[in-house]
């Protein structure tokens, strides 16, 4: 019984279902529901912490915790070479 148990768990039932149980994405990116793909452009830096509830067409569930960091690297523009301003 216990083996069936073990079996039984270990073996995919897809479909799957994806899902945000809990926390949030970075504005601009979201979660394919059927492909549990985050995608898209972020419009803000930060630290997103997130949960994924993982469903399967048999209703085994399970939750999946995400951390997504978004940092913006602003590298300073050089002065133009080259142009002369008079006074």
């Amino acid at each position: 019984m216990f083996l069936d148990s073990m079996l039984e768990f270990r073996v995919p039932c897809p479909p799957y279902h994806y899902a945000l149980s809990s926390g949030i994405l970075p504005p601009g990116l979201t979660l394919d529901p059927d492909t549990g793909v985050i995608s898209g452009t972020p419009t803000l830096a930060g630290t997103y912490i997130f949960t994924v509830l993982v469903t399967d067409s048999c209703g085994n569930s399970a939750d999946v915790p995400g951390t997504i960091v978004i940092a913006i690297n602003c590298t300073p523009l050089a002065a133009p070479t080259g142009l002369y301003m008079e006074t």
